[in-house]
């Protein structure tokens, strides 16, 4: 199922030190149920591409797996 989202940014990146460009992306959503948000970010960084997805709702933790802007029974 597809989430409603409310928050989305992508915040530029500069390490100059490295010399790495890039973005990172935070996009806030609802929960299944409304209680609660899932939140998504992802390092569009070249050498730290990293993705994190984190529910606050216990609830809908135990019963969903996340995606970007989406939730599947488990």
């Amino acid at each position: 199922m597809k989430l409603k989202k409310f928050l989305s940014e992508s915040l530029p990146h500069i390490d100059k030190i490295n010399e790495r460009f890039g973005s990172i992306i935070n996009e806030t959503y609802a929960c299944p149920c409304g209680k609660g948000v899932v939140e998504y970010e992802e390092d569009r960084i070249p050498g730290l591409r990293e993705k994190r997805i984190t529910c606050n709702c216990s609830e809908c933790s135990d019963l969903f797996t996340f995606g970007r802007g989406t939730a599947e029974l488990k």
